[in-house]
């Protein structure tokens, strides 16, 4: 006897209801026999120094190598699902179906898939496991408390971290994650509840079906204060602390079925409007174990930007120099005759070209200023620099941009961060006729880092140009490097080192005094507050016939940290001069 159509129907509807009520874990289409890229690795990691905590975790076949690129380029997203995965089965059916292995062989990305602590399901003990993980990945042998340093393959930076959640994994991601996202620069939910709505910090969010309270969480943590288009909410002093909201399906459907399921093009669309655009703040070279506040950078679009990038890999340089480094022209130089200045920028010890230009904001300030950018590699990469090796380098490729872009030569800049900073400072003394102005970041000058000693070529070399010389000059160091000397702040070495571009400037200075000077010692005048973004720079000058050839820059919320307003400050006062 055949059933009423109406009948088959309700069946089948039932039976619709029961698999999306059920909880069942979300495994997206895919199979685990299917080949992963060439080079790719899927496998379970179970010893990293956490008790009972293993994940899966995905590499990438071609990760950013620190041969050439410091990982710090690679990105991280962690995945927790409604139902936590039980076997690699069901990790990697969940990994390839939902398009992570394509978004992660294109961007770069290692993802992480961890196994809750208890083997059933997400709770606050999950949040030392993902601290840990976070430890491997930057080479730790094993996780916090243990804390041995091995450096094991270091696979990830520290700054672009992001976690994707479903379901109960989205209500943990919400409750504990969102309360500890000193390291997560982004964060995307399917479903979940909101219990624990305390502050936190700001988190750029895409909430697909949200609760309310998670909703308004991140609208106040992010201080969201305009909505462009419906569902979309930005902090218009900072649009990329953002909310973006999605519902699916109809009331009906909203009501009966709290959303819990990955979906790939929610995934994708979040990498491109908020995951790809975020970063939290660079600690140059470390790993911060503690909960210090790493504050939201902007991860340069270049397309939006009208800024195109040419990587030169052990490309030769005039004078036959092979060497590595990375171009970032403006789209316009293209239909400008005239000419334009240069900006050589130098990144830190374990850093690199493509960090340097994007995280201290050089790449977007050269799209909107309209100055051709170069960001080179040391020789060998991320190594000590050698500095007559560097000091060559900086002046081929100075020949090299003059012979590629229509470039003015009397506005070349150099500037760089840390070890880069004391490049800047090496260099610029050295050469001083090359160069309009110099900034030297996260850095006391041209002085040995440990015995504090002024290289004595530079001193030379000043006592040779200062009195047809003179080389404008900006320093920029974070308060929370500096020291404590009779209850002040001080930037030890300071007073030292930064004598060799005092005296290239026949800047007046004394004996350091710390309680009327803090953090530099030498007296500066003018000092004003600009703030960024919330971030606060102290910036004050130093005067010769009432021209301030030296601005002194500190970062009030910063340690030796790159930040995105970096270029703004050198630029602002690099533009001033020429030579």
């Amino acid at each position: 006897m055949k059933r009423p159509f109406w009948s088959v129907c309700g069946v089948a509807v039932l039976l619709v209801l029961s698999v999306l009520l059920s909880g069942a874990p979300a495994l997206a289409v895919g199979s685990q026999t299917e080949p992963l890229p060439a080079g790719a690795s899927f496998e379970l990691i179970d010893d990293m120094g956490i008790a009972g905590g293993a994940f899966w975790l995905y590499s990438p076949s071609d990760p950013y190598d620190w041969a050439v690129l410091s990982r710090e380029n690679n990105s991280v997203i962690f995945v927790y699902p409604n139902t936590p995965y039980q076997n690699e089965t069901q990790a990697r059916k969940a990994l390839v179906g939902n398009g992570l292995v394509k978004l992660a062989e294109e961007n770069s990305i290692y993802v992480v898939m961890p196994r809750p602590m208890n083997g059933r399901t997400w709770t606050a003990a999950d949040l030392a496991l993902y601290k840990g993980i976070q430890f491997w990945l930057f080479g730790g042998n094993s996780a916090p408390p243990f804390l041995e340093w091995d450096y094991m393959p270091l696979r990830s930076g520290n700054s672009k971290t992001y976690v994707i959640a479903e379901g109960r994994g989205a209500t943990f991601a919400h409750d504990i994650l969102s309360k500890n996202a000193n390291r997560i620069a982004g964060l995307l939910t399917f479903g979940g509840t909101m219990h624990n709505t305390s502050p936190g910090l700001a988190l750029p969010a895409y909430l697909v079906h949200p609760s309310a309270a998670a909703v308004q969480y991140y609208k106040s943590v992010n201080g969201t204060n305009t909505e462009p288009q419906p569902g979309t909410y930005v902090n218009s002093a900072f649009p990329l602390k953002k909310v973006i909201t999605a519902h699916v399906g109809g009331p009906l459907f909203q009501r009966f079925q709290p959303f819990t399921r990955f979906t790939s093009t929610y995934i994708t669309d979040a990498w491109d409007k908020i995951f790809s655009r975020t970063a939290r703040i660079n600690v140059n070279g470390a790993m911060m174990l503690d909960d210090s506040v790493w504050y939201l950078n902007d991860r340069p679009n270049y397309a939006v930007l009208g800024l195109t990038q040419i990587s030169n890999v052990n490309k030769p340089l005039p004078g036959g120099t092979t060497a590595i480094w990375y171009d970032y022209v403006p789209d316009g130089i293209k239909k400008n005759s005239g000419k334009v200045p240069l900006v050589i920028a130098m990144h830190g010890l374990s850093g690199d070209p493509i960090d340097q230009a994007e995280s201290t904001g050089w790449a977007a300030k050269a799209a909107e200023k309209g100055f051709v950018l170069i960001s080179p590699a040391y020789t060998p990469p991320n190594m000590m620099a050698d500095w007559a090796a560097t000091g060559e380098l900086v002046l081929r490729l100075i020949d090299y941009a003059k012979a590629t872009y229509p470039i003015d030569e009397s506005r070349v800049y150099l500037a760089g961060y840390s070890m880069g900073g004391m490049a800047s400072s090496i260099i610029g003394l050295k050469h001083a006729d090359k160069f309009a102005a110099i900034g030297v970041l996260g850095a006391n000058g041209p002085a040995e880092p440990f015995s504090g000693e002024v290289f004595p070529d530079v001193v030379e070399a000043v006592a040779a140009t200062k009195d047809s010389l003179d080389l404008p000059f900006l320093v920029l160091r974070g308060a929370l490097e500096a020291s404590v000397i009779d209850g002040h702040p001080a930037l030890e070495g300071f007073d030292t080192a930064v004598l060799p571009l005092l005296d290239m400037n026949e800047l007046p200075y004394g004996t350091p005094n710390y309680a009327t000077n803090p953090y530099w010692g030498f007296s500066t005048q003018d000092t004003e507050i600009q703030v960024s973004k919330g971030l606060h720079f102290q910036v004050s000058y130093m005067y010769k016939d009432a021209q301030a050839l030296g601005k002194f820059v500190i970062f009030t919320e910063g340690a030796h940290t790159h930040e995105d307003y970096y270029a703004t400050l050198c630029w602002d006062f690099f533009s001033q001069f020429s030579r």
